[in-house]
């Protein structure tokens, strides 16, 4: 008997236990509703999104009174129809035109609120609430975000390579930005922290030194993980960014130009020495023009003493010659 009312009494405790688990466990999920939990909606800005919210099961919502709202607002309806018809008068103007609920859906069951045009400020929870009705209540968690492709330009150069700046703009929410080579590899360390701007959009920037790879192709990505949404733009760089015997520069021409204005400064720093140097040309010129004239005069009075000793053989004619 004793073991008997022992069981019960355990039974009991975990029937109440089991009860108050269970309870807990609602009352601590986030968005619950009557259809078994909320949903995340995400959408990208300036398109049209759809809410949605099927009774289950199916039962026709045109004699209803369906509400839309968000709690966070003031009003706080985002759509109210009633009787199949739309009422305007506790509706947010925030909305106004950009809410469809339509009547043929309504029939089906399906109370599922389209919203046109998503702006930065849609994003919040949205509770549908059909009076009346038991299994009338869900929470719809609408998530937006804002991308665009990165923009890549070249920085400029330094000892390691050339410096690639890539530029992301309007995103949301703070998206993360990164670079790869041809093979996937990541080329970054970490990724830059985004800059939020007074529009709540983030725009984010990173830089790179590259160096010559085996096809000079490289990737910025910029990532968001929330929405789910990538976007990429690769560059190709011409071999010729990469001389070996000119590192420093963006391409050949360059080392030429530099070689260039290397020797023009040579030059202009030798102006100073210039009349020195021009003083000693005209110096040894006329000096050495005067010596090889008098060689050949001396050489062609060689030249007519020998005629003079081969024809008559005289030493007169010979001390003669000497004498002139």
């Amino acid at each position: 008997m004793m073991s008997l009312i022992s069981g019960l009494f355990l039974k009991r405790i975990f029937v109440n236990n089991l009860f108050f688990f269970s309870v807990s466990i609602i009352c601590l999920h986030p968005g619950h509703s009557d259809r078994g939990g909320a949903q995340s909606v995400i959408a990208l800005l300036g398109e049209d999104v759809i809410l949605p919210f099927t009774l289950n099961p199916p039962e026709d919502a045109r004699k209803l009174t369906v509400e839309w709202s968000r709690d966070d607002l003031q009003p706080k309806y985002v759509h109210i129809s009633q009787d199949g018809r739309d009422q305007y008068l506790q509706k947010n103007p925030w909305f106004k035109e950009r809410t469809v609920l339509p009547v043929e859906r309504l029939e089906r069951g399906d109370v599922s609120l389209k919203l046109l045009q998503v702006k930065l400020h849609d994003e919040g929870a949205y509770r549908c609430t059909i009076h009346h009705m038991e299994n009338g209540k869900a929470v719809i968690q609408l998530i937006l975000g804002s991308v665009s492709y990165p923009v890549i330009s070249l920085l400029g150069f330094n000892s390691s390579g050339l410096v690639l700046g890539c530029e992301a703009k309007g995103w949301y929410p703070g998206p993360e930005m990164f670079w790869q080579d041809s093979e996937g590899k990541s080329l970054s360390h970490q990724s830059p922290e985004p800059v939020r701007g007074p529009d709540r959009l983030y725009t984010i920037s990173s830089t790179v030194t590259v160096g010559g790879t085996e096809n000079n192709t490289f990737t910025c990505v910029v990532r968001q993980r929330t929405i789910n949404e990538t976007r990429e733009t690769p560059i190709h760089v011409p071999a010729d960014f990469f001389p070996s015997q000119c590192r420093r520069q963006f391409n050949e021409k360059f080392c030429l130009i530099g070689i260039g204005l290397l020797v023009f400064s040579l030059l202009v720093l030798s102006v100073p020495h210039c009349k020195k140097g021009l003083g000693w040309v005209t110096e040894y010129f006329p000096k050495k023009k005067r010596k090889d004239s008098q060689k050949k005069r001396q050489k062609s009075n060689r030249d007519q003493l020998e005629m003079k000793k081969t024809g008559d053989g005289t030493d007169t004619d010979v001390q003669a010659i000497h004498r002139e």
